[in-house]
């Protein structure tokens, strides 16, 4: 990503997960069952991050969601490098 802007941006998927989702979804990329995960039912407050800078400022928006972007880094782990 090439750009002239400067500052600092946030990038992310644009939604707050529980722990209980992530720890799922990192479980299923790599074929292993979900692990049990009590203590938090809804996302902590204040963890979605605002892309409003990143979409103004470089033209960016999120493509992959939760499961699509631990399916990138599997692959990165594995050596076969990210997705286009």
């Amino acid at each position: 990503l090439r750009s002239r802007a400067t500052g600092v941006v946030n990038v992310g998927g644009g939604r707050a997960a529980r722990l209980d989702e992530i720890a799922a979804a990192a479980a299923a990329t790599w074929g292993r069952p979900p692990p049990a995960v009590t203590g938090q039912e809804a996302p902590a407050p204040d963890t979605t991050l605002d892309l409003t800078r990143a979409r103004e400022r470089l033209g960016w928006a999120p493509r992959w969601d939760l499961e699509a972007g631990m399916a990138d880094f599997r692959r990165m782990a594995e050596g076969a490098g990210p997705r286009s």
